[in-house]
């Protein structure tokens, strides 16, 4: 229930209901295990109408919340790493990011030794936008009896084939044939996710230089800006391979964040909604031990 209904539940105000369940989590909720990580998914989070910014830092292996801090900005991010003490930081062997030059730079500075792994799904999805700038671009270029037929394509061109309906796939089909830029970007999406299939770096390499190859060679100009800014991320991306880390539990988590936040009724302080995600994220005790 949320904090206003348990609160008219049990016939006290909401804000007495607060105060107990913020009284009892500080006093049952166990700090962040911070020894002997191995990697960790890091992001940031609008928590309040997107006006308040989180950064999170999450258990890569088992989701626990280890760190919450104000803002979006790599010093948000250095402000955790200073929380840990050298053993702790040399334990930490990879990281993973979207593609955020902030974050990277916090990284490098306190974690020089532990890799970089630039999220997949960030990665697909930076993609999906330039199919779409692409499909864009072709329909403020076609003609008016045309526009229609490329709008309505938008998310036939994101979907995987055997999620399309037969329907789908003939218009899609039309469209492709019709439009070489729009096909070219079509194609390439599938052997770009294909990148991630590779089980060692060396293979993951020659897989992502082959793909910006082929991009360059597409002509489509979104395309060929996309591939020279792969280009320069070419370690943090195959570092996959040897990590296999993305920021999919991340995207969970953020889930368990809106969710949380609707059963409080809304933000009263970042401390609580610490205490709550810790709650919910950190190991459960074994039964008997200690």
């Amino acid at each position: 229930m949320t904090l206003a209904d348990t609160a008219e539940v049990m016939g006290i105000a909401p804000s007495t209901t607060y105060r107990i369940d913020f009284r009892f989590l500080s006093e049952t909720v166990p700090p962040p295990s911070l020894d002997c990580l191995e990697a960790i998914l890091v992001d940031e989070n609008a928590v309040r109408c997107g006006e308040l910014f989180v950064t999170f830092a999450i258990n890569a292996r088992t989701g626990e919340l280890l760190y919450q801090g104000s803002g979006k900005s790599g010093d948000s991010l250095t402000a955790f790493f200073d929380q840990l003490t050298a053993k702790q930081k040399a334990s930490i062997k990879a990281v993973c990011i979207d593609r955020s030059g902030a974050f990277k730079h916090a990284i490098t500075t306190s974690l020089p030794h532990a890799a970089i792994v630039f999220d997949k799904f960030h990665l697909l999805a930076n993609y999906h936008a330039v199919i779409d700038q692409v499909r864009r671009e072709a329909w403020h270029a076609a003609k008016p009896d045309d526009k229609t037929f490329i709008k309505g394509q938008c998310y036939n061109l994101f979907r995987n084939v055997e999620n399309l309906s037969a329907e789908m796939l003939l218009t899609l089909d039309a469209l492709l044939t019709a439009n070489a830029p729009i096909n070219a970007t079509y194609v390439l999406r599938d052997q770009f996710k294909s990148i991630w299939s590779y089980a060692t770096p060396e293979g993951m390499k020659t897989a992502l230089s082959q793909w910006i190859s082929l991009a360059n060679e597409s002509g489509v100009a979104p395309v060929l800006r996309f591939a020279k800014n792969l280009a320069k991320s070419t370690n943090e991306i195959i570092a996959y391979a040897s990590h296999r880390i993305t920021n999919g539990p991340m995207d969970g988590f953020n889930n368990l964040v809106s969710r949380l936040i609707h059963r409080a009724n809304g933000i009263r302080s970042l401390a609580y909604l610490f205490l709550r995600l810790r709650a919910e994220t950190a190991p459960r005790p074994v039964c008997g031990a200690g």
